[in-house]
């Protein structure tokens, strides 16, 4: 079964969201670059020595419309307290995945609405955690959800980024704040954005590689608010005013972490050698891409289980654990629901196995399958 969340408005495919996460993740996780020979003294330690994770959640939120949201991509931070290292995975927004507990099949930005919309324990962030930590086998620990006027308020805190541009980036089509288009041109070279540009150049994606250049524009940004936060030496300042800065951001933000552990995180981070932090992208390589048979029909990215559980291992820094944590987990058959469409040869590239082994882990002696027919996929 697919899930197709009910289309509000006709409205540009371009999303608002990209980024939002970037700037809170880059206060709290990032400042990790920033150089210090030793934690501000006012400070408490973060108080565990497990390996924790945190979803940064962007999410869809429009002042003209009233909910429920989309995440159109994440970023999952791992943090080893310990070994004082971290990896930081952006997720496309378009990567199709089972929805755990409602046992169908959408885009990972789906989650959250469906969580919204459908009354989840915890609503979006809880079943957006669930998705992340059921396809990835990563367990999920904490999130960070901001909308696009935190990201704006945040970036002009610290009074804006430098960034340089790579190409030229001139997007007719950039959506406004409503249903209709606000033109966008950036040149080439450095450019000093305020809020506004800065999200609207994580966001846009009219470049040649769409959702996994908007990625590595989002890493910019990332960088790029280390930068400013490193030069102006603005740490200590920041972690002062987090008290009244959540206040301010209100409903726009919201996690899991108490303001306390916030500032724990951000101790934490300040003691994390910038060599010692990973950063790790789903890459074109890693999916398949795939039309959807929606209502109307959705272009998607199959994700790859053996690439999947490379990355897995890359997060999680698996090559250097102990040997008790570097054996991953027994890959599972899956089950599919068949579409309209679907063959057992299109089954085949998707999930990253031969017809052949679909064919004996269901017993069939022809290639013919129908809609509605479940099928035990084997792993890879």
């Amino acid at each position: 079964m697919t899930f197709n969340p009910e289309v509000r408005q006709p409205r540009p495919s371009f999303g608002w969201w990209i980024g939002l996460a970037v700037l809170l993740g880059a206060l709290v996780l990032l400042i990790a670059r920033a150089p210090q020979t030793s934690p501000p003294a006012t400070l408490t330690q973060w108080s565990g020595t497990e390996r924790f994770n945190i979803l940064l959640l962007g999410i869809d939120e429009r002042t003209v419309e009233t909910g429920p949201w989309r995440t159109d991509t994440l970023m999952l931070a791992s943090i080893d307290p310990v070994k004082r290292s971290a990896g930081v995975l952006s997720i496309p927004r378009d990567l199709w995945v089972r929805i755990p507990g409602y046992e169908v099949e959408g885009k990972i930005n789906t989650a959250h609405f469906i969580g919204e919309a459908q009354g989840y324990p915890g609503g979006g962030p809880a079943l957006a955690m669930a998705a992340v930590q059921f396809n990835f086998d990563i367990p999920i620990h904490y999130y960070l959800r901001l909308n696009f006027g935190a990201f704006e308020q945040l970036i002009d805190l610290i009074g804006g980024v430098d960034i340089y541009v790579d190409q030229v980036i001139d997007n007719p089509l950039y959506p406004d704040a409503g249903f209709g288009y606000d033109p966008l041109y950036i040149p080439a070279g450095w450019q000093h954005m305020d809020g506004r540009l800065a999200l609207k150049y994580a966001r846009t994606r009219h470049t040649a590689l769409g959702d996994f250049d908007r990625i590595q524009h989002q890493q910019q940004v990332i960088l790029a608010v280390r930068d400013k936060i490193v030069q102006a030496e603005m740490l200590p300042t920041l972690i002062g005013q987090i008290g009244p800065l959540l206040e301010t951001l209100g409903d726009s933000f919201k996690t899991n972490l108490t303001p306390e552990q916030l500032i724990q995180l951000a101790n934490l981070g300040a003691q994390i050698d910038p060599e010692n932090i990973e950063w790790i992208a789903i890459e074109p390589s890693m999916t398949t891409a795939f039309l959807a048979q929606t209502e109307p029909p959705q272009a998607a990215l199959i994700p790859l289980p053996a690439e999947l559980r490379k990355v897995r291992a890359r997060l999680l820094n698996l090559a250097n654990a102990t040997p008790s944590t570097t054996v991953l987990p027994t890959p599972q058959p899956a089950l599919h629901l068949v579409q309209p469409g679907d063959t057992l040869f299109s089954l085949a590239q998707r999930y990253g196995v031969t017809v052949e082994a679909i064919m004996n882990a269901n017993d069939l002696t022809t290639f013919d399958i129908y809609a509605g027919q479940e099928l035990v996929i084997p792993p890879p």
